[in-house]
């Protein structure tokens, strides 16, 4: 990058901010995309791995389902009281 040509852009009166749009954001642009490319990757990762370690017999606690399942660890973990 050129510092002449920053420093013309200031001269003429771009702010800084104006400047920094203007002449970094386009040659940064391919960087920023594949950025957010990889912020989106790695959870759709954890999806995948999610469905992985549940398995085909997945099935959804109803409320009765939630209930049972409470009283099961109740009985596995008695509260201190």
């Amino acid at each position: 990058m050129d510092r002449a040509q920053e420093e013309a852009s200031l001269d003429l009166g771009a702010t800084p901010w104006a400047n920094l749009l203007a002449r970094h954001a386009p040659e940064s642009k391919a960087f920023l995309i594949a950025a957010g490319m990889l912020n989106l990757y790695a959870p759709m990762d954890e999806i995948a791995v999610t469905f992985f370690l549940i398995g085909r017999d997945n099935t959804c606690l109803s409320k009765s389902g939630a209930a049972s399942a409470a009283a099961s660890l109740q009985k596995l973990m008695p509260s201190p009281l």
